[in-house]
Protein backbone atom coordinates (compact mmCIF):
# COMPACT_ATOMS: atom_id res chain seq x y z
CA UNK A 1 0.00 0.00 0.00
CA UNK A 2 3.00 2.38 0.57
CA UNK A 3 4.52 1.75 -2.46
CA UNK A 4 3.13 4.60 -4.77
CA UNK A 5 4.61 6.84 -2.13
CA UNK A 6 7.99 5.30 -2.21
CA UNK A 7 7.62 5.74 -6.11
CA UNK A 8 6.72 8.84 -5.67
CA UNK A 9 9.98 9.67 -3.55
CA UNK A 10 12.38 8.07 -6.42
CA UNK A 11 11.07 10.88 -8.84
CA UNK A 12 14.06 12.34 -8.22
CA UNK A 13 16.62 9.91 -10.07
CA UNK A 14 15.18 8.89 -13.14
CA UNK A 15 13.68 5.30 -13.11
CA UNK A 16 14.94 5.21 -16.70
CA UNK A 17 18.63 5.34 -15.42
CA UNK A 18 18.09 3.27 -12.75
CA UNK A 19 16.99 0.36 -15.22
CA UNK A 20 20.23 1.59 -17.57
CA UNK A 21 22.36 1.51 -14.65
CA UNK A 22 21.41 -2.29 -13.72
CA UNK A 23 21.75 -3.06 -16.86
CA UNK A 24 24.73 -1.96 -17.36
CA UNK A 25 25.72 -4.10 -13.86
CA UNK A 26 23.85 -7.15 -14.72
CA UNK A 27 23.62 -7.32 -19.08
CA UNK A 28 21.12 -10.15 -19.82
CA UNK A 29 18.67 -9.34 -17.07
CA UNK A 30 14.60 -10.29 -17.63
CA UNK A 31 12.11 -7.85 -16.79
CA UNK A 32 11.48 -9.72 -13.26
CA UNK A 33 14.91 -9.67 -12.48
CA UNK A 34 15.03 -5.94 -13.06
CA UNK A 35 11.85 -5.36 -11.31
CA UNK A 36 12.69 -7.36 -8.56
CA UNK A 37 16.05 -5.85 -7.88
CA UNK A 38 15.02 -2.00 -8.34
CA UNK A 39 11.76 -3.01 -6.51
CA UNK A 40 9.62 -1.60 -9.13
CA UNK A 41 6.44 -2.95 -10.28
CA UNK A 42 6.71 -5.18 -13.48
CA UNK A 43 4.19 -3.61 -15.65
CA UNK A 44 6.04 -0.23 -14.68
CA UNK A 45 9.22 -1.96 -15.81
CA UNK A 46 8.14 -3.41 -18.78
CA UNK A 47 6.92 0.16 -20.10
CA UNK A 48 10.10 1.82 -19.27
CA UNK A 49 12.05 -1.11 -21.16
CA UNK A 50 9.53 -0.97 -24.31
CA UNK A 51 10.64 2.72 -24.37
CA UNK A 52 14.29 2.42 -24.24
CA UNK A 53 14.39 -0.68 -26.66
CA UNK A 54 12.04 1.98 -28.98
CA UNK A 55 14.79 4.73 -28.79
CA UNK A 56 17.30 2.55 -29.23
CA UNK A 57 18.86 2.04 -26.07
CA UNK A 58 18.74 -1.11 -25.24
CA UNK A 59 18.33 -4.46 -27.34
CA UNK A 60 17.06 -7.72 -26.11
CA UNK A 61 19.46 -11.11 -26.64
CA UNK A 62 18.13 -14.91 -25.73
CA UNK A 63 19.52 -14.23 -21.60
CA UNK A 64 17.88 -10.66 -21.77
CA UNK A 65 18.55 -7.31 -21.94
CA UNK A 66 21.49 -5.62 -22.49
CA UNK A 67 23.16 -1.63 -23.15
CA UNK A 68 23.40 -0.76 -26.84
CA UNK A 69 25.68 1.96 -26.14
CA UNK A 70 28.13 4.10 -23.66
CA UNK A 71 26.57 5.12 -20.58
CA UNK A 72 27.96 8.64 -21.55
CA UNK A 73 25.74 8.93 -24.20
CA UNK A 74 23.35 9.22 -21.59
CA UNK A 75 24.92 11.85 -19.16
CA UNK A 76 22.01 14.26 -17.86
CA UNK A 77 19.49 12.16 -19.71
CA UNK A 78 17.74 13.07 -16.55
CA UNK A 79 17.63 16.69 -17.52
CA UNK A 80 16.81 15.69 -21.46
CA UNK A 81 14.41 12.97 -21.79
CA UNK A 82 12.90 12.16 -17.89
CA UNK A 83 10.74 15.18 -17.39
CA UNK A 84 8.46 15.86 -14.59
CA UNK A 85 5.68 14.77 -16.68
CA UNK A 86 7.28 11.44 -17.41
CA UNK A 87 8.04 10.95 -13.62
CA UNK A 88 4.04 11.45 -12.99
CA UNK A 89 3.01 9.08 -15.53
CA UNK A 90 5.20 6.49 -14.03
CA UNK A 91 3.30 7.11 -10.94
CA UNK A 92 -0.01 7.02 -12.34
CA UNK A 93 1.06 3.56 -13.46
CA UNK A 94 1.89 2.93 -10.54
CA UNK A 95 -0.79 4.35 -8.61
CA UNK A 96 -3.30 2.18 -11.72
CA UNK A 97 -1.58 -1.39 -10.81
CA UNK A 98 -2.40 -0.80 -7.06
CA UNK A 99 -6.21 0.13 -7.74
CA UNK A 100 -6.55 -2.37 -10.07
CA UNK A 101 -5.09 -4.77 -7.24
CA UNK A 102 -7.12 -3.12 -4.62
CA UNK A 103 -10.12 -3.24 -6.47
CA UNK A 104 -9.55 -6.97 -7.09
CA UNK A 105 -8.97 -7.17 -3.13
CA UNK A 106 -12.05 -4.95 -2.49
CA UNK A 107 -14.27 -7.68 -4.84
CA UNK A 108 -12.70 -10.41 -3.57
CA UNK A 109 -13.67 -9.41 0.35
CA UNK A 110 -17.42 -8.26 -1.20
CA UNK A 111 -17.83 -12.15 -2.39
CA UNK A 112 -16.40 -12.71 0.88
CA UNK A 113 -19.05 -10.76 2.65
CA UNK A 114 -21.94 -11.65 0.37
CA UNK A 115 -21.13 -15.35 0.53
CA UNK A 116 -20.85 -14.50 4.79
CA UNK A 117 -24.63 -12.86 4.48
CA UNK A 118 -25.72 -16.31 2.87
CA UNK A 119 -24.52 -18.15 5.91
CA UNK A 120 -26.04 -16.02 8.41
CA UNK A 121 -29.63 -16.14 6.35
CA UNK A 122 -29.48 -20.03 6.51
CA UNK A 123 -28.13 -19.82 9.70
CA UNK A 124 -31.29 -17.59 10.90
CA UNK A 125 -33.25 -19.83 9.34
CA UNK A 126 -32.29 -22.59 10.64
CA UNK A 127 -32.78 -20.85 14.19
CA UNK A 128 -36.29 -20.21 13.34
CA UNK A 129 -37.13 -23.63 12.40
CA UNK A 130 -35.39 -24.83 15.71
CA UNK A 131 -37.38 -22.45 17.58
CA UNK A 132 -40.63 -23.79 15.43
CA UNK A 133 -39.93 -27.42 16.30
CA UNK A 134 -39.05 -26.57 19.79
CA UNK A 135 -42.93 -24.99 19.75
CA UNK A 136 -43.96 -27.84 18.04
CA UNK A 137 -42.78 -30.40 20.27
CA UNK A 138 -44.39 -28.34 24.06
CA UNK A 139 -46.82 -28.70 22.04
CA UNK A 140 -47.10 -32.34 21.70
CA UNK A 141 -45.94 -33.06 24.71
CA UNK A 142 -48.80 -31.26 26.29
CA UNK A 143 -51.14 -33.24 24.14
CA UNK A 144 -49.16 -36.55 25.41
CA UNK A 145 -49.62 -35.29 28.82
CA UNK A 146 -53.45 -34.74 28.19
CA UNK A 147 -53.51 -37.99 26.45
CA UNK A 148 -52.08 -39.95 29.22
CA UNK A 149 -54.31 -38.35 32.08
CA UNK A 150 -57.42 -40.18 29.62
CA UNK A 151 -55.58 -42.73 29.23
CA UNK A 152 -55.47 -43.15 33.06
CA UNK A 153 -59.17 -42.24 33.11
CA UNK A 154 -60.34 -44.84 30.57
CA UNK A 155 -58.68 -47.62 32.79
CA UNK A 156 -60.38 -46.59 35.54
CA UNK A 157 -63.56 -47.25 33.76
CA UNK A 158 -63.31 -50.06 32.18
CA UNK A 159 -61.68 -51.56 35.68
CA UNK A 160 -65.36 -50.02 37.42
CA UNK A 161 -66.96 -52.07 34.00
CA UNK A 162 -65.24 -54.99 34.54
CA UNK A 163 -66.22 -55.13 38.15
CA UNK A 164 -69.98 -54.28 37.19
CA UNK A 165 -70.04 -56.97 34.49
CA UNK A 166 -68.61 -60.06 36.69
CA UNK A 167 -71.21 -58.68 38.80
CA UNK A 168 -73.97 -59.25 35.85
CA UNK A 169 -72.56 -62.40 35.00
CA UNK A 170 -73.01 -63.81 38.26
CA UNK A 171 -76.66 -62.17 38.61
CA UNK A 172 -77.84 -62.86 35.00
CA UNK A 173 -77.58 -66.53 34.50
CA UNK A 174 -79.80 -66.85 37.52
CA UNK A 175 -82.65 -64.29 36.30
CA UNK A 176 -82.40 -66.15 33.31
CA UNK A 177 -82.99 -69.26 35.05
CA UNK A 178 -85.99 -68.13 36.59
CA UNK A 179 -87.25 -66.65 33.23
CA UNK A 180 -87.09 -69.20 31.63
CA UNK A 181 -88.21 -71.29 34.16
CA UNK A 182 -91.70 -69.41 34.77
CA UNK A 183 -92.38 -69.06 30.47
CA UNK A 184 -92.00 -73.16 30.70
CA UNK A 185 -94.11 -73.74 33.17
CA UNK A 186 -96.94 -71.26 31.82
CA UNK A 187 -96.30 -72.55 28.08
CA UNK A 188 -96.88 -76.26 30.44
CA UNK A 189 -99.64 -75.57 31.96
CA UNK A 190 -101.11 -73.72 28.64
CA UNK A 191 -100.03 -75.28 25.77
CA UNK A 192 -99.82 -71.70 23.76
CA UNK A 193 -99.55 -68.36 25.21
CA UNK A 194 -99.12 -64.96 22.72
CA UNK A 195 -96.00 -63.32 21.71
CA UNK A 196 -96.43 -60.15 23.50
CA UNK A 197 -97.30 -61.61 26.25
CA UNK A 198 -94.01 -63.71 26.49
CA UNK A 199 -92.50 -60.48 26.10
CA UNK A 200 -94.00 -59.19 29.18
CA UNK A 201 -92.12 -62.08 30.76
CA UNK A 202 -88.64 -62.68 29.10
CA UNK A 203 -86.65 -60.12 26.69
CA UNK A 204 -86.17 -61.70 23.45
CA UNK A 205 -82.47 -63.16 23.97
CA UNK A 206 -84.23 -65.55 25.88
CA UNK A 207 -87.17 -66.14 23.94
CA UNK A 208 -84.49 -66.91 20.94
CA UNK A 209 -82.74 -69.15 22.68
CA UNK A 210 -85.69 -71.66 23.90
CA UNK A 211 -86.24 -71.28 20.02
CA UNK A 212 -82.59 -72.76 19.17
CA UNK A 213 -82.55 -75.67 21.90
CA UNK A 214 -86.43 -77.00 20.34
CA UNK A 215 -88.17 -75.99 23.46
CA UNK A 216 -90.90 -73.55 21.70
CA UNK A 217 -91.97 -72.40 18.44
CA UNK A 218 -93.23 -69.32 17.05
CA UNK A 219 -96.75 -69.95 14.86
CA UNK A 220 -97.83 -66.64 13.75
CA UNK A 221 -99.00 -64.27 17.15
CA UNK A 222 -98.16 -67.54 19.24
CA UNK A 223 -95.62 -68.90 21.10
CA UNK A 224 -96.12 -72.78 21.00
CA UNK A 225 -94.60 -75.14 23.21
CA UNK A 226 -92.84 -77.81 21.37
CA UNK A 227 -94.51 -80.76 23.23
CA UNK A 228 -98.09 -79.00 23.06
CA UNK A 229 -97.70 -78.87 19.24
CA UNK A 230 -96.19 -82.67 18.65
CA UNK A 231 -99.49 -83.34 20.49
CA UNK A 232 -101.81 -81.46 17.96
CA UNK A 233 -99.76 -82.85 15.13
CA UNK A 234 -101.01 -86.19 16.16
CA UNK A 235 -104.48 -84.91 15.72
CA UNK A 236 -104.74 -84.88 12.04
CA UNK A 237 -106.23 -85.62 9.84
CA UNK A 238 -109.24 -83.66 11.50
CA UNK A 239 -112.65 -83.94 9.77
CA UNK A 240 -114.37 -80.41 9.96
CA UNK A 241 -117.46 -82.03 11.17
CA UNK A 242 -115.13 -82.50 14.57
CA UNK A 243 -113.94 -78.88 14.44
CA UNK A 244 -116.19 -78.08 17.17
CA UNK A 245 -114.87 -80.63 19.40
CA UNK A 246 -111.32 -79.29 19.30
CA UNK A 247 -110.70 -76.60 22.52
CA UNK A 248 -110.51 -72.92 22.32
CA UNK A 249 -106.44 -72.76 22.12
CA UNK A 250 -106.52 -75.80 19.55
CA UNK A 251 -108.91 -74.06 17.15
CA UNK A 252 -106.92 -71.06 17.63
CA UNK A 253 -103.58 -72.66 16.64
CA UNK A 254 -105.51 -74.60 13.75
CA UNK A 255 -106.44 -71.70 12.57
CA UNK A 256 -103.20 -69.74 12.20
CA UNK A 257 -101.66 -72.97 11.17
CA UNK A 258 -104.11 -72.56 7.90
CA UNK A 259 -103.49 -68.77 7.88
CA UNK A 260 -99.14 -69.96 7.87
CA UNK A 261 -99.48 -72.64 5.10
CA UNK A 262 -98.54 -75.30 8.02
CA UNK A 263 -101.93 -77.14 7.08
CA UNK A 264 -104.58 -77.18 4.45
CA UNK A 265 -108.40 -78.10 3.98
CA UNK A 266 -108.33 -81.70 1.95
CA UNK A 267 -110.96 -81.81 -0.82
CA UNK A 268 -113.69 -80.00 1.77
CA UNK A 269 -113.50 -82.85 4.16
CA UNK A 270 -110.69 -82.49 6.30
CA UNK A 271 -107.43 -80.36 7.84
CA UNK A 272 -104.11 -82.03 7.08
CA UNK A 273 -101.11 -80.97 8.44
CA UNK A 274 -98.14 -80.28 5.65
CA UNK A 275 -95.25 -81.70 6.92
Amino acid sequence: MNQPILLYSRCKVSLEEEIINYLKENPGASIREIAEALGLNYSIVRTIIYKLRSNGIISKSEKGFYILRDRSRYAGLKDTTKTNVDTLVDTMEQLRSLVNEITKRIESLELKYENISKDLSVYTSLKELVIQLKETIDKVNTKITFLEKEITNLKKQIETLSKYTSTLRRVVPSKDRDVKSSIQALLKSQGVIEVEEAKKIADSRIIHELIERGVILIIGPYIVSKEYYNQFKRKFPIPLSEERKLNSLERKLLKVMLSEGLAYIHGGKEYRIIE
